[in-house]
């Protein structure tokens, strides 16, 4: 065995393969682990923006049926959106598509066209489109949640955030512009809302953390290297059980990398999306 390891670090691709992940690490320290909070910051603006994108066409298809119909109703009924929305004429509301979201003119009227409002139904955005027909001034609300309050919550109806929108638990929604620079602003550069962050641990925490992180992972890649040639090797061996021994290494090998990805939330942690989020 310790003819197999003085053979192993004299080999260039075990200091080329510790050398990789040492170079991967610190190239994650300083563009990723360090600026999480900034992060998370622009995602919320990039998905904010994609889905005002997306009620933005919703409002294009309700206001071309609007059009159509002397009083918006049944004509509506067929429009396609993702989200809920209301249709004002005159200041007055004369439909809506969810009867749980119905809100007053007072509730949404009288400011920006990208706003947040707050319902007892929960937060969302609200984005308004206006068009005169005649000398009737046509008003439509989509209504793009942020978080949701449900009186009654059951397994499929929970209080929260909108995943969609808001992925992140650990945050706060606020009304009023944040000094740390944490703010949300519509694509006119108008503000939406600020987004409070939990405290942060002390860099000394986060550094002495990630020292021992990067051990771990400089560990695993090292005994992957040395796997991966005992494997390589495992034919020019005499033993009766070589194979049974190489996969048995192998198979315990798999089960602590994988124990490794799930006490540290890997690859969640490193790439945030729906896709790796353990709550999915």
């Amino acid at each position: 065995m310790n003819l197999f390891f003085r053979q192993l670090i004299r080999k260039p691709v075990f200091w080329f393969t510790l050398a990789l992940v040492a170079v991967g690490l610190f190239w994650f320290y300083r563009t990723q682990y360090r600026d999480n909070a900034r992060q998370k910051v622009e995602t919320l603006r990039s998905r904010v923006w994609h889905e005002l994108a997306v009620a933005a066409l919703d409002q294009k298809s309700i206001a071309a049926a609007c059009k159509r119909a002397t009083l918006p109703g049944p004509a509506l009924l067929p429009v396609s959106v993702q989200y809920p929305y209301c249709v004002f004429r005159n200041g007055s509301i004369v439909y809506w598509s969810d009867n749980q979201l119905v809100p007053s003119y007072n509730q949404l009227g009288d400011g920006p066209n990208v706003r947040l409002v707050s319902l007892p139904t929960g937060r969302f955005l609200a984005r308004r489109l206006a068009f005169k027909a005649g000398d009737n001034e046509t008003e439509i609300y989509s209504l793009i949640p942020l978080e949701r309050r449900f009186r009654v919550q059951n397994e499929y109806l929970r209080t929260g955030f909108n995943p969609h929108v808001v992925p992140y638990n650990d945050v706060e929604i606020g009304t009023e512009i944040s000094r740390n620079g944490a703010n949300i602003y519509s694509p006119d550069a108008r503000f939406l809302f600020s987004v409070e962050l939990p405290e942060q641990a002390s860099e000394h925490q986060r550094d002495r953390f990630f020292i021992f992180f990067s051990l771990v992972v400089l560990t695993v890649a090292a005994a992957g290297v040395a796997l991966a040639s005992y494997l390589y090797g495992i034919r020019a061996r005499r033993d009766l059980f070589r194979y049974e021994r190489g996969f048995a290494a192998l198979a315990v090998y798999v089960l602590v990398v994988r124990l490794l990805m799930l006490r540290f939330s890997i690859p969640n942690a490193l790439f945030p999306s729906d896709l790796f989020d353990p709550r999915y």
